[in-house]
């Protein structure tokens, strides 16, 4: 299997983000604490990401400072084009699982 990673900064878009296929599988963690990197972040999962594509989001809840309204922005924005579903509690690894740590499953929804 073929694997490819690829960085976002400044705005810059390479080859890779604007033409199918798709990638079947985005996984990010811990990236929607900064209020500036909130907006970019969403637009790179909706140019990245088609119909078929699953994005999984995992965040350690913090609510000191712009930590809490980064992730309502977060959830607002990413809302508008993307499914949002919480993995519960009970469904995570017993082992590995924490009360303040979140899991998010996303889906784009079809235009």
């Amino acid at each position: 299997m073929a694997m490819y990673g690829h960085k976002l900064t400044n705005g810059f878009r390479s080859q890779a983000f604007r033409d199918p296929p798709y990638p079947r599988l985005v996984v990010f963690s811990d990236c929607i604490y900064y209020t500036e990197a909130v907006q970019p972040l969403v637009k790179a999962l909706q140019d990245l990401c088609d119909q078929s594509t699953d994005v999984i989001c995992s965040y350690e809840e913090r609510t000191l400072g712009a930590n809490g309204t980064s992730l309502t922005n977060f959830m607002e924005l990413i809302g508008k084009d993307f499914e949002v579903t919480e993995i519960a509690f009970e469904d995570m690894d017993p082992v590995f699982r924490s009360e303040d740590i979140h899991i998010l499953h996303m889906k784009k929804r079809p235009k």
